[in-house]
C-alpha cells in the first residue's frame, strides 16, 4: 500500500494526511520494530545503539500543541560526536532558557499548522526527539538530521533578542522533517542506483558540486519551504510577510540554477522526482 503514496510524499506539499500516516506505519514496521521500538517508545540514543531498554533522558516531553508528541531529549556524552562530525556542538541543557524554548517551539508549530496542514501532519508523524545545537553566532541557524535516526532533529534555537525568531525556527523544523520524510521514501523507492557510478551536479545551497542524492534532497526541502512561505500572503500574516517574501524569492533564484538534465545514476523514480522538483 505504501508504494501508492511515495510519489506524492516526494513532491512538496502534495501529500495528504493518509499518505503521511501510511509512511509512518511502514517505518514503524520496517525500521523501528526490528529493534523493538515504535513511535511511542522512540528515542535517539535507543535507536542509535539499537537498545530499547535504554532509559530515555528527557529534558521535557509535554505536548506543546495538540497532536504533537516530540520532546527535548538529552543525549549522553558518548553521542556528542553526532553533532561534532557535522561541524557543530550540542547545547548544554542547563544553558537553555526553558520558557523561551517552549514558547518559540509553540509559536513555530502553530505557524506550521496554520500555513500547511500537510506539513503539520509530517511534523506530527515523524518528529519524536529534538536536540538543541549551539549557534555559531547571533543571527545564524544550524540544523541537521541523520537517516539512521529517522525521527530525530538537531537544530539551534534563535535567541529572544534576535530578528525573525519564530520564522527561522519554523523553517528549521520543516527543513529537517522534510529530510526525514524523503529519507524514508528512499528506503522504499531509491532515488539513486546502488550499482551506478556516483554523479555530481551544482548545488546552489552549497555553492559546489554535490552528489545527486543530496541535490535532490535540497530541491525537495526548499521547494517545500517555498510553498510554505507562499501561503503567508494568503493567510494575511503581516508580521512575517517580508521574511516570507524574501525567502520565496531567494529559493526560486537558487532552484533556477539547477539544470533539468538526465542522469544515468538516477533510478526512473529518482529522475522523475528530480525533474519535477527542478521544473516546479
Amino acid at each position: 500500500m505504501i508504494r501508492q503514496h511515495v510519489e506524492a510524499l516526494a513532491t512538496p506539499i502534495e501529500w495528504h494526511e493518509a499518505s503521511v500516516e501510511a509512511l509512518a506505519r511502514w517505518s514503524e514496521t520496517e525500521v523501528l520494530e526490528p529493534f523493538g521500538l515504535n513511535l511511542g517508545s522512540y528515542g535517539s540514543a535507543r535507536m542509535f545503539w539499537r537498545d530499547r531498554h535504554l532509559q530515555r533522558n528527557w529534558a521535557w516531553r509535554s505536548p506543546l500543541v495538540p497532536g504533537l508528541f516530540f520532546g527535548l531529549e538529552k543525549l549522553p556524552t558518548a553521542l556528542a560526536h553526532l553533532a561534532t562530525k557535522n561541524g557543530v556542538s550540542l547545547k548544554k541543557i542547563c544553558d537553555l532558557n526553558e520558557e523561551h524554548v517552549q514558547s518559540i517551539l509553540l509559536a513555530s508549530c502553530n505557524l506550521i499548522r496554520e500555513l500547511s496542514p500537510e506539513l503539520f501532519s509530517s511534523v506530527r508523524m515523524f518528529l519524536r526527539s529534538l536536540h538543541v545545537l549551539e549557534s555559531p553566532g547571533r543571527g545564524y541557524d544550524v540544523s541537521f538530521s541523520l537517516p539512521c535516526l529517522p525521527n530525530s532533529v538537531f537544530l539551534s534555537i534563535p535567541q529572544p533578542s534576535e530578528h525573525d525568531t519564530t520564522s527561522r525556527l519554523t523553517e528549521a523544523i520543516v527543513h529537517e522533517v522534510l529530510h526525514l520524510q524523503l529519507s524514508l521514501v528512499e528506503r522504499i523507492c531509491p532515488l539513486v542506483r546502488n550499482d551506478a557510478e556516483q554523479e555530481f551536479a551544482y548545488s546552489p545551497w552549497r555553492d559546489e558540486r554535490r552528489p545527486l542524492g543530496g541535490l535532490i534532497h535540497g530541491l525537495f526541502v526548499f521547494r517545500g519551504l517555498e510553498l510554505l512561505w507562499k501561503r503567508v500572503a494568503r493567510n494575511h500574516l503581516v508580521s512575517i510577510f517580508n521574511f516570507a517574501k524574501n525567502r520565496v524569492e531567494e529559493i526560486r533564484r537558487q532552484c533556477a540554477l539547477v539544470e533539468p538534465l538526465e542522469y544515468r545514476s538516477l533510478t526512473s523514480f529518482g529522475q522523475k522526482i528530480f525533474l519535477r522538483l527542478v521544473e516546479a
